[in-house]
C-alpha cells in the first residue's frame, strides 16, 4: 500500500548536516511530499521525503529509514547496516528520481560522523547534489518513479534506479567515496595490493534456504582474464566461526547470521573448493582469501579491482560491481534463472534435513559441488 500525504510547512528532516563542501544548503521552505511503502522488501517499511522548495530550484530530500539503527542508511551506525545491499537501493532511487525530475537531492544525516567512522556505502556518498540551474522542474517525473519503484522489492526495481547507477555519475561518485574512504582508515594496508580480479561469494545462510546459487566453475573461470596475476575471494569470515563456535565476527557491518547452525563449516568448505580449482587452473596466479575487511572494504575491492569483479547473485556486491571499471553481475533475482546452479539443488544430497544448516554437512556440500560446479576445468 502505497501512502501519498502533502504537508504544508518546514521539514521534519534536519539539513544542518546536510551539506556538502561547496555545496548551497537547499531552502527548508517546501511542501514535503511523503511516500510510504507499507511492504517495501518484506522487511521494514522505508519513508521517502520528497522536498518542493517554493522557488523553481527545487530539492528531493531523501530520509533515511526512521527505525532501529540497524537497519538505516547514511547514518553511519557502528554495527553497519543489515542488508544494506538491499537497503541502498532506495538511496538509488531517490537520487534517480531527483535525476528525472531535474531536482535537486539531499540526504540529512542527523549523525553524521565523517569518513572515518563510516559503515556503508550511501555514507561515502554525496549527501547534496545540486542539478541544474533552470527554472522548470518536473516534479511528476520524480513522483512517478518512485511511486512505480514502490511496488516490488526495491533492489529489483532495476527500471526505478537505473537512471541513477547506469550513468557515469554513479561509477564515479562510488569509486571516489570508496578512495576516499580508504584514504582515510588507511584501506587497503601498505603491502596488500587489490587483486586484479575480485570475485564475492556468497553463502552462509543462504545454502540452508536454499535461496540464490552459484554459477558453474567453467563459466567463472572464463571471466577470469588469463593476464591477471592474482584473484581475490570476497567472502564473510566462515572459518573463523566455524572454528569457533560461538563466534560472532566484530567486523562493522557483517551483518548475515554466520554462527555454526548458518552453515559456516559447510561453507567453509565451499570456499576452500573454490580456492583449490581456481588454483589448479591458474597455477601461476596469487589467489587470496578476502574474508576479513569489513563491508566498505569489500565494495573497495569490488569497485576498483583494476581487471574484473564478479558478483553471484547477491545484492550486497550488486551495487560496487555495476560502478566497476569491468564489472560482471551473473544471475538475476527472478526464480528460473538458468545461468546459477541453485542451492536448492543442495537439498537432493542431505539425508537427514533436521540437523544444523538443513542437514547440509561439508561433506554433502562437497558432493554438490564436485557434481554440479566444477565440471571440466582443463
Amino acid at each position: 500500500m502505497l501512502l501519498l500525504v502533502w504537508v504544508v510547512g518546514a521539514a521534519e528532516c534536519n539539513f544542518d548536516s546536510a551539506v556538502s563542501s561547496g555545496t548551497r544548503r537547499p531552502d527548508v521552505r517546501h511542501l514535503r511530499l511523503e511516500l510510504r511503502n507499507a511492504t517495501c522488501d518484506g522487511l521494514q517499511s522505508k519513508f521517502m521525503c520528497s522536498a518542493l522548495n517554493a522557488s523553481a530550484h527545487s530539492t528531493l530530500t531523501f530520509c533515511a529509514q526512521p527505525g532501529d539503527l540497524s537497519h538505516k542508511i547514511g547514518q553511519c551506525s557502528p554495527s553497519g547496516v543489515r542488508q544494506e545491499g538491499n537497503n541502498f537501493a532506495h538511496y538509488a532511487i531517490a537520487r534517480a528520481a531527483a535525476a528525472v525530475g531535474d531536482l535537486n537531492f539531499a540526504m540529512p544525516r542527523p549523525h553524521w560522523c565523517g569518513l572515518a567512522e563510516a559503515h556503508d556505502l550511501a555514507s561515502v556518498l554525496p549527501d547534496v547534489v545540486s542539478r541544474v540551474d533552470s527554472a522548470r522542474v518536473d516534479t511528476s517525473a520524480a513522483v512517478e518513479l518512485t511511486c512505480s519503484a514502490s511496488k516490488k522489492a526495491a533492489h529489483r526495481a532495476r527500471d526505478a534506479y537505473s537512471p541513477y547507477v547506469d550513468t557515469s555519475t554513479f561509477h564515479d561518485e562510488v569509486r571516489t567515496g570508496l578512495q576516499a574512504w580508504g584514504t582515510c582508515v588507511g584501506f587497503p594496508k601498505d603491502g596488500d595490493e587489490l587483486d586484479d580480479v575480485a570475485i564475492h561469494v556468497r553463502l552462509g545462510d543462504v545454502l540452508a534456504t536454499g535461496i540464490y546459487g552459484m554459477v558453474t566453475m567453467p563459466k567463472l573461470l572464463a571471466f577470469i582474464p588469463r593476464h591477471a596475476t592474482s584473484v581475490g575471494i570476497i567472502t564473510q569470515p566462515f572459518h573463523r566461526s566455524c572454528s569457533e563456535s560461538d563466534y560472532r565476527s566484530a567486523l562493522p557491518g557483517l551483518s548475515h547470521k554466520i554462527d555454526r547452525d548458518a552453515c559456516s563449516c559447510t561453507s567453509a568448505a565451499l570456499v576452500d573448493a573454490i580456492i583449490a580449482t581456481i588454483k589448479r587452473r591458474y597455477p601461476y596466479m596469487r589467489i587470496t582469501l578476502r574474508d576479513q575487511d569489513e563491508r566498505l572494504g569489500s565494495y573497495y575491492r569490488l569497485a576498483l579491482a583494476p581487471l574484473t569483479s564478479v558478483c553471484q547473485l547477491s545484492s550486497f556486491c550488486r551495487w560496487p560491481t555495476l560502478a566497476a571499471p569491468f564489472g560482471i553481475l551473473l544471475g538475476g533475482f527472478d526464480a528460473g534463472d538458468s545461468t546459477l546452479v541453485p542451492f536448492r539443488s543442495l537439498f537432493d544430497f542431505v539425508e537427514n534435513h533436521t540437523s544444523a544448516c538443513n542437514g547440509i554437512t561439508p561433506e554433502a556440500a562437497l558432493k554438490w559441488y564436485n557434481t554440479s560446479l566444477e565440471g571440466s576445468v582443463a
